[in-house]
């Protein structure tokens, strides 16, 4: 989506093959475009934590794509080919 790209090859072998890794220059950049791009709201909440979906379903947050229906095709395809780069 940002156009970086993860560490080339670090997943090969390894039993999680689904969460790469940035380099530490890319990391700094993309949180920065986080902090100034992304909204976080913390309520305290003591109910079952399965809200989760309902509010996904519900307010459709765009980095989401677990339960939401209106999620992006490119956000999708963009972290299957960063997979396919960690897996080396």
């Amino acid at each position: 989506m940002l156009e970086y790209f993860p560490i080339k090859g670090h997943l090969k072998n390894k039993s999680n093959q689904n969460n790469f890794k940035f380099y530490d220059n890319d990391k700094l950049e993309i949180k920065k475009w986080l902090e100034l791009n992304i909204e976080i709201s913390i309520i305290k909440y003591k109910g079952d934590f399965n809200i989760e979906k309902s509010l996904i379903k519900n307010y459709c947050p765009l980095l989401n794509h677990d339960h939401n229906p209106l999620k992006l095709q490119e956000l999708i395809t963009d972290k299957d080919f960063c997979r396919k780069i960690a897996r080396g």
